[in-house]
């Protein structure tokens, strides 16, 4: 319970606010582990933190289940709705601390899924880690100093685990000897939950033959290290319509797909990546802005990671922008505009006017010898007749009056 009370804590509270240590602690059974915190007392969210999980302290987590839920009753459903939504099936708190209660039950597994939780949480994972810590002094006590319960991390000990980071121990008449504990390797990382042990040698026992056999036999991997997407060229109405568009200027592009979440998974060290097959599905009429579809990775036919697929380099990414401000853009745009084109368009009016230019001048030319070659030529007399006839004669004779005239 109070490792759920310290992830809960971790996300919705300030370690730096200073609380009054209020009545509520009356409720608390005196032989219970505690920081002897006093009614009246003033002490920081931090310092209650580091007493609960270090040390194991009740008072503690009393204090921080009124001031961060407001009551222990409201951050004791806190905790339940956390739970669920941890998948945690049978599990249910009746209080912060882990002390018995009738209707206080929980798993190994249902722990396991809390305390991993609770380790990526980077306020919980300082805390947990810490080998030792001084609270602030009070108007009560002096500062106290607090170390963690879990003897894994200490390499003076007998039972020191090098790969051990923290943990959190707890005992009870009922509930007897229980231990959560982290250790890293390799990259990996690991909780164990051991509970119901006669004492807490055994639990360090057992929690070391567990981490043992886990770093020996388990490793991590990515199911999707070899997939590939499949062909992903679009033939379809939608895809033609994208290319083709009223609005040609914007940017197209045809699809590119990725996954949208990076997995893994902890599976015997005799399985890799090679030994998966995927199932793609993907869609991008799909009414998801975001996703587009799904990847599915199967092992020997059996469903053991989806992850979403995304798209890029197509309307939803690369034009959506340009869309939303189209009225702005688009005469920015527009290839009548463009300086390239505009430079193009000069050159070949340039040319036509060079070519109707040159057009007209040979129609001028031809014209001209029309007009020359209109003028009818003198008639040859005929018979051989030298002689100009009659009426040229008399044209001639005009001709010449008239000259004398104006003269």
């Amino acid at each position: 319970a109070k490792v759920m009370t310290g992830l809960i804590t971790s996300e919705e509270g300030t370690l730096s606010d200073t609380i009054t240590a209020g009545e509520v602690l009356y409720s608390l059974d005196s032989d219970a582990t505690n920081m002897a915190i006093m009614v009246g007392e003033k002490i920081t969210l931090r310092d209650l933190m580091y007493g609960m999980l270090l040390a194991s302290a009740n008072d503690a987590a009393i204090l921080i289940a009124d001031h961060v839920g407001g009551s222990v009753d409201t951050f004791v459903e806190k905790m339940n709705e956390k739970a669920a939504s941890l998948g945690c099936t049978n599990t249910n708190f009746a209080n912060p601390t882990g002390l018995a209660d009738e209707n206080q039950k929980t798993t190994a597994y249902d722990l396991a899924l809390i305390s991993a939780s609770a380790y990526q949480n980077a306020v919980f994972n300082e805390i947990i880690k810490t080998s030792g810590y001084y609270s602030t002094a009070t108007g009560v006590h002096y500062s106290t100093e607090f170390w963690n319960g879990d003897q894994l991390i200490y390499d003076n000990g007998d039972t020191y685990y090098a790969a051990a980071t923290g943990g959190k121990t707890g005992y009870t008449e009922d509930g007897k000897a229980n231990l959560i504990s982290y250790a890293e390797k390799n990259g990996n990382r690991l909780v164990t939950v051991v509970l119901g042990c006669s004492d807490m040698d055994d639990a360090y026992s057992d929690t070391i033959t567990a981490f043992d056999f886990s770093f020996d036999n388990y490793h991590i991997i990515n199911p999707f290290a070899n997939f590939t997407f499949s062909d992903t060229e679009e033939t379809d109405s939608e895809q033609d319509l994208l290319l083709t568009n009223h609005y040609s200027f914007l940017t197209h592009t045809l699809p590119s797909y990725y996954l949208g979440e990076t997995t893994t998974l902890c599976t015997r060290k005799s399985v890799t990546a090679d030994d998966f097959t995927y199932e793609e599905t993907i869609s991008i009429e799909s009414s998801d802005s975001e996703n587009v579809g799904t990847v599915e990775a199967f092992y020997k036919g059996e469903s053991l990671a989806t992850v979403p697929v995304k798209i890029k380099g197509t309307y939803q990414e690369s034009n959506e922008q340009d869309a939303s401000n189209l009225e702005e853009s688009a005469p920015k745009e527009s290839i009548f505009n463009s300086t390239f084109y505009m430079l193009i368009g000069g050159i070949l009016a340039v040319i036509l006017l060079l070519f109707l230019l040159i057009k007209i001048a040979k129609k001028n030319q031809k014209t001209r010898v029309v007009r020359i070659n209109a003028y009818p030529a003198k008639s040859e007399p005929k018979n051989g007749n030298t002689e100009e006839s009659t009426e040229d004669k008399k044209e001639d004779s005009v001709k010449e009056e008239s000259t004398k005239k104006e003269n």
